[in-house]
């Protein structure tokens, strides 16, 4: 798997092939910044198809959270997502489907205070159906076919206090 992402005049690819891979290069010119890599937690059910995700100077790659600027590892252990779910953000959030899909949860991680928040009852689909825009989390019904137990199948959106 490969992934894209810009940020703050720097192009970072990350790869995964028998690890992760995170390189961060000059946008404009293309030259090298530094790079870094790690195992996967775990080599199933798409544990190795994660993508990163950015926020603010921080890039998220489970399980590290690396400094935009030098590589350097700013935090360790983050929350352990289910199955093949993976993260979106916006601002100091950061949106998950809980560990064990059988128990049905939204998770909203608080970057600011380091405080999880679940909505239980309800999940994401498997991949990137939690979408984070105008100071709201929308997580639209995408999860028709699943065969994970969760009691409700609907549509719902979350507003920012």
């Amino acid at each position: 798997m490969f992934f894209l992402s810009y940020t703050a005049e720097k192009l970072l690819l990350t790869s995964s092939t028998s690890q992760f891979y995170l390189y961060a290069l000059n946008a404009q010119i293309g030259a090298s910044l530094w790079q870094t890599n790690h195992a996967w937690i775990r080599n199933n059910h798409g544990g190795h198809m994660y993508h990163p995700v950015i926020v603010s100077n921080t890039v998220y790659l489970e399980p590290f959270a690396y400094s935009i600027t030098t590589g350097a590892v700013v935090k360790s252990g983050l929350p352990a997502r289910a199955g093949c779910s993976t993260m979106s953000a916006a601002a100091n959030m950061i949106h998950t489907v809980q560990q064990n899909y059988d128990s049905a949860a939204l998770c909203f991680w608080d970057l600011s205070t380091d405080n999880r928040r679940q909505m239980v009852g309800s999940r994401a689909s498997c991949w990137m159906s939690l979408i984070s825009a105008g100071g709201m989390v929308l997580s639209p019904s995408a999860s028709a076919g699943c065969t994970c137990k969760y009691p409700l199948q609907t549509s719902i959106g979350f507003e920012a206090p």
